[in-house]
């Protein structure tokens, strides 16, 4: 019976049986890379740069609009210092005095309510992230994101 098949044809089968194992083998593992590429995915696209000013009115009017960022940041990055000091104190005091959530959660609330120019803005994201982290190592609570939204509008 192994007489009456050759080399070659032996190797034959065997080079199209390993061929198609690795063809199934690389189709289970790389399922997704294949279907991209055949696609033509070529991965996150990056953000195209705006424009350069193509005039002397253009170039003026990007200065100033940046510049007035700058400003804007400079004035509600000392404010968000303030809240936070306050924050920091409320959460002290609320520590001490076992205060329950729902009163910080008033509290914080009042506080709030004499920062409306950091509504929002970035920085309305860091404070939130702060109060969060707070009241967890208070009281191991996570206060969703639409009560500390309530909390800002008053």
């Amino acid at each position: 019976m192994f007489t009456s098949i050759s080399w070659k044809t032996y190797l034959t089968a065997i080079i199209v049986l390993a061929v198609i194992y690795y063809l199934i083998i690389a189709i289970l593992y790389y399922r997704k890379d294949i279907q991209k590429r055949v696609s033509g995915y070529s991965g996150p696209k990056l953000r195209k740069r705006p424009p350069a000013a193509t005039s002397e009115e253009d170039a003026n009017v990007t200065a100033f609009a940046s510049q007035e960022k700058r400003n804007n940041d400079d004035v509600l990055l000392p404010a968000t210092y303030e809240l936070k000091r306050e924050l920091k104190e409320l959460f002290e005091k609320a520590a001490a005095n076992s205060y329950p959530v729902s009163e910080l959660l008033r509290s914080i609330q009042l506080l709030l309510r004499n920062y409306p120019h950091l509504q929002d803005t970035a920085f309305q994201y860091a404070i939130n992230n702060y109060i969060k982290s707070e009241i967890k190592e208070l009281s191991d609570i996570l206060i969703p994101d639409a009560d500390l939204a309530k909390a800002w509008l008053g």
